[in-house]
């Protein structure tokens, strides 16, 4: 483990070698999406190399052209030395030795907009494991280079990340919003070809089975979309174990790209998930479905300091979800201001290249 961390200090960099993963080993998230990109930019002149313990995505990605490693073979690890930058999402990957790419330039590329508290940033309560796992990830998991998207978090983000870098762009997924991303479908089913709304619950961690099953009456969210004559797609959390059969309710499979969901869906019900701002994009309406918002808080936590910040409507009950959702073309998606605060260093076109240039140019 430190001879791993001792020669990728010594271990000479290629300055122009870049490697993608995320924190699972998926094709997703942040990581995907400025990968593709830059991948599209011939002249950037960089190897850009996606490394993942997932058989499928490394064999899927080489079929198209796209150069791709499993991170057990010899031939990632050097890589992995090699490299002067590291892109990743959330924390560090935990299919990649850390120690590897010590020396590298690493590049968080986060997963959102803070309004829940981000655990690491806890002062006291919490259980154990989240102390010990807050600690760990603080000593061994300092990126060199933060991407935020505002300047409204910097000093949080530099707190919990110890890390004194910021890249000022916004995020490369939210792209898709606004232009077309050549292989954004890969890994991913199409979403469905008739409207819906779309609803995406938060990560939950307050029993066992980790499962929103228990807290809200789905079939009776099913009668209502009946006599509404609406469709919902409910793409659950990936830790969620979510099944079961209805009438208007589709539950999406977590091979389905939640941002190609987002983009073709009418609407967007969510809680205390960072989605709610990427949504913001869209113009569309959107309803947050707080109905476990006092435990919530006193659980997990939210940041009320940027609570002017939150769009869309609350409701905290079924009923007054199916009120918000008679009335979804009343609902105020001027969201200019928000997104304006929200999304300050968002720049004009793809934002890979916006970011690349900002570490390349430290």
């Amino acid at each position: 483990m430190f001879l791993s961390g001792f020669l990728s200090k010594i271990f000479p960099k290629d300055q122009d070698l870049a490697v993608f993963t995320t924190s699972l080993g998926k094709f997703a998230h942040n990581s995907k999406y400025m990968f593709l990109e830059l991948a599209e930019t011939e002249e950037i002149g960089m190897d850009l190399v996606w490394i993942s313990d997932d058989e499928e995505v490394v064999d899927t990605l080489s079929e198209k052209g796209f150069n791709a490693i499993n991170s057990n073979t010899l031939r990632a690890k050097y890589k992995l030395l090699r490299a002067q930058y590291v892109f990743f999402d959330n924390y560090s990957p935990i299919s990649l030795n850390s120690w590897l790419y010590l020396g590298s330039n690493k590049v968080n590329l986060w997963h959102g907009f803070p309004y829940k508290n981000i655990i690491s940033d806890k002062e006291s309560g919490g259980d154990l494991i989240e102390a010990v796992s807050s600690i760990y990830h603080r000593m061994f998991y300092k990126p060199d280079f933060f991407l935020e998207t505002s300047k409204k978090y910097l000093g949080l983000y530099k707190k919990v990340f110890r890390t004194s870098e910021v890249v000022c762009a916004g995020y490369p997924r939210n792209d898709i919003f606004y232009e077309e991303i050549g292989g954004h479908e890969l890994f991913s089913e199409e979403p469905p070809s008739e409207d819906y709304i779309v609803y995406m619950p938060t990560y939950r961690r307050y029993d066992e089975d980790e499962s929103i099953e228990g807290d809200i009456d789905l079939d009776k969210i099913d009668a209502i979309l009946e006599r509404l004559d609406m469709k919902m797609v409910l793409k659950p959390h990936h830790r969620f174990d979510l099944s079961g059969e209805f009438s208007n309710i589709m539950i999406s499979e977590n091979n389905l790209d939640p941002y190609l969901l987002l983009k073709e869906s009418e609407a967007l019900i969510s809680d205390y998930s960072s989605v709610v701002f990427d949504y913001m994009h869209t113009g569309k309406p959107i309803i947050r479905f707080e109905y476990d918002k006092e435990e919530y808080e006193k659980k997990r936590g939210l940041n009320n300091e940027i609570k002017h910040l939150v769009p869309g409507k609350q409701v905290n009950t079924v009923e007054e979800l199916e009120e918000a959702l008679k009335n979804l073309e009343k609902e105020d998606t001027d969201y200019k201001d928000k997104k304006k605060e929200v999304f300050k260093y968002r720049k004009e076109g793809l934002q890979a290249e916006h970011i690349l240039d900002q570490v390349r140019g430290s």
